[in-house]
């Protein structure tokens, strides 16, 4: 008598493991956002299907197009003009990051270049009785100057900037903060290195473009360029790490601050086309009906035991 056939595990449908949705996916009934549910076989027609748990609404896993080329001719216009916003909004803020650190340069010389004044005009005074500043005789007096000895006649590094600069970054850092909050809710498919690899990248191409105001202080002809020559690199490229943290700080709150807002004023049925606020931090959408099992992070591998995630 021979032994029955085994059946075969690899063919049997019954065996694998569900799926899940990973990707925004709404619901054509009611909008409620179908990420995260389980994708079921319906027994009669043997297709896979999604049931919605807001409504009870099925959907099916293959879609049709249901919109013409003229729909997919203004995706593509929506996505230039997305393009545009993003360039529009890095030269805003390189602009207004090389701008800060240029006047926090300037204005951190301004005490040596009243020192610098007052011992030129005394020189001049010397040299020729009753004669103005001159570009000319400034440079002559300036190449014999000692700068080490110059700081250290003025108490150090200390008594050579003037302290309204840096006070005047307190309430400006706000700029850059502001800033990294739109970056962080606009670069929303980017995690946290992502971000702040980003705002990296923007500060180092300010720092170059400031940079260049340094031209103009190579040779020095008169006591504003020198002070800045003297003053200007070093508070300048503070200023520049500390726009830097305060970008960072922004980039990392953009999105929670985004969440919330989104919680404040939409109701759970319009939240679902913003999930990706959630998911892209590996967070669960709120109000979504998570299945038992379901990971924290909805892009990770599907756990095979577990209890619910927890909703944030």
């Amino acid at each position: 008598m021979s032994a029955p056939p085994t059946p075969d595990v690899a063919n049997d449908r019954s065996t694998l493991p569900p799926g899940r949705v990973l990707g925004d996916r709404l619901c054509t009934s009611c909008g409620y956002n179908l990420i995260g549910q389980t994708i079921q076989r319906e027994p009669h027609y043997d297709l896979f299907i999604i049931r919605c748990p807001e409504c009870g609404a099925v959907a099916a896993t293959q879609e049709y197009p249901l919109v013409g080329r003229w729909a997919f001719r203004l995706g593509m216009l929506c996505a230039a003009l997305w393009i545009m916003i993003m360039v529009a909004l890095w030269a805003g803020t390189t602009g207004a990051f090389v701008g800060l650190g240029i006047a926090t340069g300037e204005i951190a010389s301004q005490s040596l270049q009243n020192t610098l004044w007052t011992a030129y005009t005394a020189w001049q005074e010397q040299q020729t009785p009753g004669s103005s500043y001159n570009p000319t005789s400034f440079q002559a007096w300036w190449s014999e100057q000692d700068v080490d000895a110059m700081v250290a006649a003025s108490g150090g590094w200390r008594g050579v900037f003037d302290l309204e600069a840096f006070i005047m970054l307190i309430p400006l850092s706000l700029v850059p903060l502001g800033f990294g909050v739109l970056w962080g809710i606009a670069l929303f498919r980017q995690r946290r290195t992502g971000l702040l690899v980003w705002g990296a990248i923007v500060m180092a191409v300010s720092t170059a473009i400031s940079c260049l105001s340094y031209l103009d202080w190579i040779a020095p002809t008169s006591p504003w360029t020198a002070a800045r020559s003297v003053a200007g690199p070093p508070s300048q490229f503070a200023a520049m790490a500390y726009m830097t943290l305060s970008l960072w700080t922004g980039l990392l709150l953009g999105r929670p601050i985004a969440r919330g807002l989104v919680r404040l004023f939409l109701p759970p049925r319009l939240r679902g086309p913003l999930a990706i606020l959630w998911t892209t931090d590996g967070r669960t959408p709120p109000g979504m009906i998570c299945p038992r099992g379901w990971p924290r992070d909805p892009l990770g591998p599907t756990p095979v035991s577990g209890g619910d995630a927890p909703s944030k």
